[in-house]
C-alpha cells in the first residue's frame, strides 16, 4: 500500500547494505558528525517512482527518474564513506 510508505518516499535499506554502511563509517577517517542517507537504490514499490510521485505528490517538481529508482539519495554517503547499495528486495524474492 503506497499510502503507508509515502512518508519516506517508499525507501528502505537491506540489512546487508546497512551493515556495510556501518562498517564503512567506522573505518572512515572522518571526524565530527556527518549527516547522510543510507538507502537502497530502488523503492519498495512495484509502481514506477515517477508514477508514485505524480499520484501522491502532484505539486512537487521531480527530477527525471527511471523505473523504480530511489527518491532518496545516498550520494553523500557514497562521497563520504564509499557506500554503494548492493542489494534490492527484488533480488531477495527473485532469487
Amino acid at each position: 500500500n503506497p499510502k503507508w510508505r509515502k512518508m519516506n518516499l517508499w525507501s528502505y535499506v537491506d540489512a546487508d547494505d546497512a551493515a556495510e554502511a556501518c562498517r564503512l563509517a567506522v573505518e572512515a577517517s572522518l571526524t565530527g558528525h556527518h549527516r547522510m542517507i543510507v538507502a537502497a537504490a530502488d523503492t519498495l514499490m512495484e509502481t514506477p517512482s515517477a508514477e508514485l510521485m505524480a499520484t501522491w505528490f502532484p505539486d512537487v517538481a521531480l527530477r527525471p527518474v527511471e523505473g523504480h529508482q530511489a527518491l532518496l539519495s545516498s550520494a553523500r554517503a557514497a562521497d563520504l564513506i564509499g557506500y554503494r547499495p548492493a542489494v534490492s528486495w527484488r533480488d531477495r524474492i527473485e532469487g
